[in-house]
């Protein structure tokens, strides 16, 4: 079954990828064969890997990427949210001066930089503890979601898929940006909670014995 589920994802993937290159350049060179030959990403090291990113159109993400990793490296319990920006330049890969989107960025831009992936950034900012809660957090939302599944209401239901759905791609798109202003998140992160308050009653009702009444006789 998993190697089923396997061959699965990679054909839908394969099948994306092949898709996606109609309209986006960065996914063709994925098909070229003379990009798959010359790609190489091992040893694993920063380097390396900001090399072939280079070679696959997406220089400037990992350049960002490891910058909040490095911040992370030097303080590992965070350096508040916020101030990873403050840091970015320091821990940022030499190679990264080569963009013209990052000199604006740092020279020119009226804001300070940022790592545009969520997960680097939470670490960057409250550590590896400020992480862990947030994981967990993540956790209850997908735990109260499943309450909702088990609902006999339909649309508890639906809208327990809907935000099981909605925290996997969540998890997905953090990978490419990392900021907590859009509504979207909040406005599923509240309707879940509440569903799975509700859910959490009705099972609560549903495991309560029910007492007959009795009948005194005259």
């Amino acid at each position: 079954m998993v190697l089923v589920m396997f061959v699965f994802a990679a054909s839908a993937l394969m099948g994306y990828i092949a898709v996606a290159s109609r309209w986006d350049d960065r996914y063709a060179l994925l098909l070229k064969e003379s990009t798959l030959r010359d790609m190489t990403i091992f040893p694993l090291t920063e380097t390396r890997l900001i090399t072939t990113a280079r070679q696959l159109a997406f220089f400037e993400r990992m350049v960002y990427w490891f910058a909040g990793w490095n911040i992370f490296n030097d303080y590992p319990f965070g350096v508040g949210l916020g101030n990873a920006g403050f840091y970015f330049v320091d821990r940022m890969h030499g190679s990264g001066f080569d963009s013209l989107e990052i000199r604006n960025l740092v020279f020119r831009a009226g804001y300070l930089a940022n790592t545009k992936n969520l997960w680097t950034r939470l670490l960057a900012e409250t550590g590896f503890i400020g992480l862990a809660m947030f994981l967990g957090w993540l956790y209850m939302l997908w735990r109260s979601a499943g309450l909702m599944r088990k609902s006999a209401l339909r649309v508890m239901r639906m809208i327990g898929l809907a935000g099981q759905l909605f925290l996997l791609a969540y998890c997905v798109e953090s990978f490419s940006m990392d900021s907590f202003a859009m509504p979207y998140q909040w406005l599923m992160a509240g309707m879940i909670s509440a569903g799975g308050l509700l859910a959490r009653r009705e099972l609560l009702a549903k495991d309560k014995p029910q007492v007959l009444p009795s009948h005194q006789g005259s």
